[in-house]
C-alpha cells in the first residue's frame, strides 16, 4: 500500500513523515498560484537527506516533458506526479526520457467528468506507472490540496477500469481513510491538509494515526 504525504516544509517535518511509516513524500513545486511549502534549493536538500529512506515525488503542474525531466533530475526525486493539463504526447516523451522515473498522472474528479477520466486512463496507461484521483473545488478553482472529498464511487470505477494502480486522494484523514479504502480499493492513499495542524504544518500524531488506519486496511 502506497501511503503518500504531500506538502512538506523542511527536513524535520520529513523526518516526522518517515517516522509515521509513510512510503512516499510529495513535494508540490512550481505551482500556478505560488503556494509552495519550501523553495527549490531547500527541496533539493531535503530530497538528498531522505531519499535513501523514503520515496520522493515531485508534484508539478508543468506541461513540458523536457522541463519536467530536468527539474526532477536536478531535485533527485524518484517519482513525478503530473498534476497539470499535460498532453498525452508529452507524457510519452517524459517516459522515453526517464524510463525508470515513477510517473503518476492525476485524475481530477469534477462533477460529471467520469467519461473524460476513463478516456485519460485508457490513453495514458502505457506511459505512466500509476494514477491518482483528487478533488476539484469550484469555489477556489483548485485541483488538489482542497481538503474536500469527492464521490468515491467515481474513484472506485477508475480503479476497476485501470490497468495501472490508482492512488486515492482528496480530503482524506485518519477518520475517513479506512472507509475510503473499503469503498475504493485503491493501491494507495494520499493526504495533504488532512494531517495538518492549524498552523499548516504536519502534525506527528495525525500522521501516525493516518498511516496506521491506512495500513490496517491492507
Amino acid at each position: 500500500m502506497i501511503v503518500q504525504i504531500a506538502g512538506v516544509h523542511d527536513i524535520p517535518e520529513a523526518e516526522d513523515i518517515i517516522a509515521a511509516g509513510a512510503t512516499h513524500i510529495g513535494l508540490p513545486l512550481r505551482l500556478p498560484d505560488d503556494r509552495e511549502d519550501l523553495d527549490e534549493p531547500a527541496a533539493r536538500a531535503l530530497v538528498h537527506a531522505v531519499r535513501d529512506r523514503i520515496e520522493t515525488v515531485l508534484i508539478t503542474y508543468q506541461t513540458d516533458a523536457h522541463e519536467i525531466f530536468e527539474f526532477a533530475r536536478w531535485l533527485g526525486v524518484s517519482g513525478v506526479q503530473l498534476h497539470g493539463a499535460i498532453a498525452a504526447a508529452q507524457v510519452a516523451v517524459l517516459r522515453s526520457l526517464a524510463p525508470r522515473l515513477f510517473v503518476i498522472k492525476s485524475l481530477i474528479v469534477a462533477g460529471d467528468n467520469l467519461r473524460q477520466l476513463l478516456s485519460a486512463v485508457a490513453t495514458l496507461a502505457d506511459d505512466v506507472d500509476a494514477f491518482i484521483t483528487d478533488t476539484y473545488d469550484p469555489a477556489t478553482k483548485r485541483s488538489g490540496a482542497t481538503g474536500k472529498v469527492h464521490d468515491w464511487s467515481v474513484s472506485q470505477m477508475l480503479v476497476s477500469s485501470s490497468r495501472r494502480p490508482v492512488i486515492l486522494a482528496g480530503g482524506l484523514n485518519a477518520m475517513n481513510v479506512a472507509d475510503a479504502i473499503r469503498v475504493v480499493r485503491p493501491a494507495g492513499v494520499d493526504a495533504h491538509t488532512g494531517v495538518e495542524a492549524a498552523s499548516g504544518r504536519k502534525h506527528p500524531q495525525q500522521l501516525r494515526e493516518f498511516v496506521r488506519a491506512a495500513v490496517g486496511m491492507r
